[in-house]
């Protein structure tokens, strides 16, 4: 069943650039974000370590891949832990120990600053 979500016209913008690149709808792209999103956390994966990964960081390279052996043998966190999770990083940016920020995948300065690149011989046309 589909669902009405309001998003911010910066993050459609760049949503809609995205998808348009990709040769994917608007929702398509959205949706893949999500779920990308969503696995980073159900991993337990910090807005540090990703950002350390989209950094090409050796040492995080190394440390997803320990993260990933680890998901995998274990079972995936009950909707419980997850929510603990949740509750104990807001209560963390609450009491000052941790910036705001580390809960977002990306600042909102990198999500605007964002543009995707392809190599030349993907593209179907200039004209884009």
């Amino acid at each position: 069943m589909a669902s009405v979500v309001r998003i911010s016209d910066e993050l459609y913008t760049l949503t809609d650039t995205v998808a348009r690149g990709l040769n994917r709808s608007l929702t398509q792209q959205l949706e893949l974000w999500a779920r990308m999103g969503a696995a980073l956390d159900a991993a337990g994966i910090t807005m540090e370590q990703t950002l350390r990964l989209l950094g090409a960081d050796a040492s995080a390279k190394d440390d997803a891949v320990r993260l990933a052996q680890q998901v995998g043998a274990a079972p995936r966190a009950t909707m419980a832990a997850v929510r603990e999770r949740d509750a104990r990083r807001e209560r963390e940016v609450a009491s000052g120990q941790r910036p705001a920020e580390t809960l977002f995948l990306f600042t909102r300065e990198r999500a605007q600053a964002a543009r995707a690149t392809f190599p030349a011989a993907s593209r179907k046309s200039e004209e884009w």
